[in-house]
């Protein structure tokens, strides 16, 4: 995710990854969003990124 608009797109389309994807996808999703000033509404987003282990 190179910039601020990849971070939308990755949230937008986030229901559409596997289950066994999720996890880390959601992590990178919330670092990226933080790094470009992005606010994450996707509580789903936040539960899955407290199951990835590293």
């Amino acid at each position: 995710m190179p910039d601020a608009a990849h971070v939308h797109a990755a949230e937008a389309y986030f229901r559409h990854a596997s289950s066994d994807d999720k996890p880390l996808l959601a992590h990178r999703i919330l670092m990226k969003a933080k790094k470009y000033g992005v606010e994450i509404e996707s509580d789903k987003i936040k539960d899955w990124a407290k199951k990835y282990k590293a």
